[in-house]
């Protein structure tokens, strides 16, 4: 299957999936999650992948929601049900890199932002290039972080650091996200391919079954951790808050 925002390259048991939209820094909007859900939903038939890396093409991994578009589906939805659908594309996206049963890396450079972290942290594990910044800038946009990410980042990184991160909208460097567990490992950019490398060998030399069962464990517990999934419910807390004076500044929306 062919991808318009997507390229899919593999190698045997791996496969490595880039967001492709260089010329935006692999801004998301509804096409792009779209086809990032579909990716992964595809992968989890394929029971020979073993790892799936996620990069983004050019300088940054990802920038975080496209501004320019805004939500327009949401927006051109007609029906209260078709809202809602809408409204959960991104936590969809991020759903189906959870659920793989493949071990996923995210290759981090340049720019992690917003949307972008969150698919980031849907991954098993990440790895940065010293110079990424990360940031959750969604509360000073008008709008709650919502995609799922926000219990996402609680279960990483614990309820006091994300709680600032969300709140205070500070940039975060890649020392701060490794020091606070929301990345595994931070080399130089032109250390980054060899670094994911070293850990796809490394995975690939492991019993395949003991890996399995074990992210099966780990995804498990992680929904005991968070007590219940009320991120069923991020997509409304969005369209309310699409509503705002400062979602309409951030987003060039005029509904």
């Amino acid at each position: 299957m062919s991808y318009q925002f997507i390229d899919v390259e593999r190698t045997g048991a791996v496969v490595n999936v880039w967001m492709n939209r260089p010329e935006c820094l692999n801004a998301l909007n509804d096409n792009i999650l779209d086809e990032i859900g579909d990716v992964f939903h595809a992968l989890q038939s394929d029971l020979e992948v073993r790892v799936v890396v996620l990069g983004g093409r050019g300088r940054a991994f990802s920038s975080g929601a496209d501004r320019r578009e805004g939500p327009s589906r949401f927006r051109d939805a007609k029906s209260g049900r078709a809202k809602r659908y809408a409204s959960q594309i991104g936590r969809r996206a991020m759903q189906a890199i959870t659920d793989l049963e493949a071990i996923t890396i995210a290759r981090v450079q340049g720019h992690a932002i917003g949307g972008g972290f969150c698919l980031a942290l849907a991954c098993d594990f990440r790895i940065a290039s010293r110079e990424t910044q990360f940031h959750i800038p969604e509360v000073d946009l008008g709008v709650p972080l919502n995609w799922g990410a926000t219990p996402r980042l609680i279960y990483e990184v614990g309820p006091l650091k994300a709680k600032e991160w969300i709140v205070m909208c500070n940039k975060i460097s890649t020392q701060e996200a490794l020091e606070a567990g929301a990345i595994n490992c931070v080399v130089s950019e032109e250390d980054l391919d060899e670094e994911i490398e070293r850990w796809v060998k490394r995975i690939g030399e492991k019993s395949e079954l003991a890996l399995h069962m074990v992210k099966t464990q780990f995804r498990g517990y992680s929904r005991v951790a968070f007590l219940g999934d009320s991120s069923e419910t991020d997509g409304d807390m969005g369209g309310i808050a699409s509503h705002s004076e400062e979602f309409r500044k951030a987003f060039g929306s005029e509904s």
